[in-house]
């Protein structure tokens, strides 16, 4: 099955922050206190395994004055030095919005842009002059604070929009409850979700009783079956997800080929049939996909219902690999390690797993932790090991914490340079525990020496090997 992917937290300056790290380093107030607002930080930090921090979030107040001072505490930022002005109502208009919509249209799509939710004409202004391209209008009875002045759109007590909005009305008209809106431009239906489309502003009514009518007929679109495909997902209605993703797969859309061959690996609102996955996952590889070229690489390298072909996963892993993504690079490189499926290349394989340890993938680094570790066609090399043992405490992924512990047990062995002496003094002799092994041994002193260990210099003399 597909991985879930957790959502980020989008920053003003475009930065989307999918790491508490990141979050720091890219904070911005205004965009963090909305999260706030409608419940997405809690979330997020949720998703994210903080849980302690989570629940602080959870219980501050909006109408604390120190709420910006505490927010910042708990996400471990420097809180700003002069005070800041906190729009209390503007915040608790967030948590309104969220619970009319949860009340009474709970689509993932309205509930995640809650900031661009009208409820009423008021709103609406309001949010075009925040510059938002794309409004929801929600519930039944609206009257557009628009009107036409010779030829251009303008609020209604004559006032220009703002210039970049740039909306042009044509044959539009809605007229209330259970109205018909009827629209010479692009039109989408999903669900009780409407969407339409002026120049540069979508407005969608989520609206059970409004009908659109385009040219006639309510079009079907790909973006349209791909969201509700999610939306069901989402809710683990997989059967209702998969009718959705046939729509836009079988227009050629990748993402939907893609999660329709993991349905069918997988079995989930389907039966389990291997051969109809692969084939979906081809249809995405084919147009250059590169999860789908990956879990082929998955299929064929595992052999689960069909035979192992080392061969042809190597090259499903290979184009994967060639447009970066990570954990293709990783199972390429322990390929060209192992020499399966491709011919045995351990610069390959280091470069490999170097790039994909280089965006995060944990399973990399810790690889290559262990094979400079175990000196596993590579020599012995304790600084190299530390390096990457040291990034995984780094990244302190709370999912591997196993391999977290592993790495911190490492790092403390090797803090002190006389502790590296004994455990190369235990190599030499076969002792504490230690299975005798001079080459180890040496690389343990080698180590030791270079961190000023006077002993394991002598040593090293004794052996012939300082250097």
């Amino acid at each position: 099955m597909a991985r879930k992917i957790k959502f980020p937290l989008k920053m003003k300056d475009g930065y989307d922050a999918r790491s508490l790290e990141e979050l720091r380093e890219h904070f911005e107030l205004e965009s963090v206190l909305g999260y706030f607002a409608d419940g997405r930080l809690q979330t997020w930090l949720r998703d994210r395994y903080f849980d302690d921090e989570a629940q602080q979030v959870s219980e501050l107040d909006p109408n604390d004055s120190e709420l910006v001072t505490k927010i910042c505490n708990i996400l471990g930022v420097e809180a700003p030095e002069q005070a800041v002005n906190v729009d209390v109502h503007e915040i608790n208009r967030y948590n309104e919005k969220r619970k009319q919509l949860l009340e009474k249209y709970p689509e993932p799509e309205l509930l995640n842009n809650i900031d661009a939710v009208a409820f009423n004409e008021d709103d609406i202004i309001q949010i075009i002059e925040k510059g938002i391209k794309e409004i929801y209008l929600i519930d039944n009875e609206f009257e557009f604070p628009f009107e036409i002045s010779d030829g251009k759109i303008v609020k209604k007590d004559g006032s220009p929009l703002p210039a970049d909005i740039g909306i042009s009305l044509y044959d539009c008209k809605f007229v209330g409850k259970g109205a018909k809106l009827h629209i010479d431009t692009d039109v989408l239906r999903i669900s009780n979700i409407f969407r339409f489309r002026f120049e540069n502003i979508i407005f969608i009514f989520a609206d059970k009783g409004t009908e659109l009518v385009f040219k006639g007929q309510v079009l079907k679109d790909v973006d349209a079956s791909l969201l509700m495909a999610d939306s069901f997902y989402d809710r683990n209605d997989y059967k209702n997800a998969l009718d959705y993703y046939l729509i836009a797969g079988e227009k050629g859309n990748v993402h939907a080929q893609n999660q329709i061959g993991c349905f069918y690996a997988e079995g989930l609102g389907v039966k389990q049939d291997i051969i109809q996955a692969i084939d979906w996952f081809k249809k995405a590889a084919e147009q250059g996909y590169a999860p789908a070229q990956c879990k082929l690489g998955d299929i064929y390298s595992e052999g689960n219902d069909i035979e192992i072909d080392y061969t042809k996963a190597a090259e499903w892993y290979k184009k994967a690999a060639e447009q970066g993504d990570a954990i293709a690079q990783y199972e390429l490189g322990v390929m060209h390690k192992d020499g399966k499926g491709i011919k045995k290349d351990i610069k390959m394989a280091i470069d490999l797993l170097s790039k994909s340890s280089e965006q995060g993938y944990v399973m990399a680094t810790l690889f290559l932790a262990n094979m400079y570790r175990e000196g596993e066609d590579v020599e012995i090399d304790i600084a190299e090991s530390l390096k990457y043992f040291k990034k995984l405490c780094d990244q302190n992924n709370p999912i591997f914490k196993e391999f977290n512990e592993l790495a911190e047990g490492f790092l403390d062995l090797y803090k002190d340079a006389e502790t590296v002496f004994a455990v190369g003094y235990s190599y030499e002799k076969g002792s504490n525990g230690y299975e005798k092994d001079l080459k180890r041994a040496i690389a343990n002193y080698q180590y030791a020496a270079e961190q000023g260990s006077e002993l394991a210099k002598e040593r090293l003399r004794e052996l012939g090997e300082y250097k």
